[in-house]
């Protein structure tokens, strides 16, 4: 996702450079995109760094829940079970001839910023998914038709079998 960041400094660079020849539409519209790269480079990063916790979090705690599989324990005052339904949302980005394909940090039914997320990723996936071939459009419709059917939902158990598998890392 550092091509994000990398993209959005030669965006400035070229913001910069129209400036100096005066063409400040030009240099407006560059210093946007840079700005908005930027963001979604945080934003991605900031998504990836909630599912590493959570991911860490859920391994340290397994044994409690597969045991007690009634009993709720507590993630950041959200009781959890092995059988609670957590929620992805996927957003897609494209540069030219790559494409990106994440997913947000994991959410409960009761968690309050989860339409934001939602609409963000969504959002993200309009604007910056189809621009890569030959990947690009195809992930970009994928990512909207997961989205109309939810999100990606998910059992805490489920993923607690991946993660002893191996197969979902933090």
């Amino acid at each position: 996702m550092f091509l994000m960041l990398i993209v959005a400094i030669l965006f400035l660079a070229g913001a910069i450079y129209n400036f100096s020849l005066g063409v400040y539409s030009e240099a407006l519209a560059g210093v946007a995109i840079a700005f908005l790269l930027t963001v979604l480079f945080f934003f991605s990063r900031e998504q990836e760094s909630r599912i590493e916790e959570f991911l860490i979090w859920l391994l340290e705690h397994k044994d409690k829940l597969k045991t007690n599989r009634l009993n709720a324990i507590t993630w950041q005052g959200v009781p959890i079970r092995y059988d609670t339904v957590v929620t992805q949302y996927p957003f897609c980005t494209s540069f030219l001839i790559v494409s990106f394909k994440q997913s947000s940090r994991f959410f409960f039914q009761s968690s309050s910023d989860r339409s934001r997320v939602r609409l963000a990723t969504v959002l993200v996936t309009l604007i910056f998914g189809w621009w890569g071939l030959p990947l690009g459009p195809f992930y970009t419709l994928q990512t909207l038709v997961e989205h109309l059917r939810g999100g990606n939902k998910r059992l805490i158990g489920d993923i607690i079998i991946e993660l002893e598998s191996g197969a979902n890392k933090p």
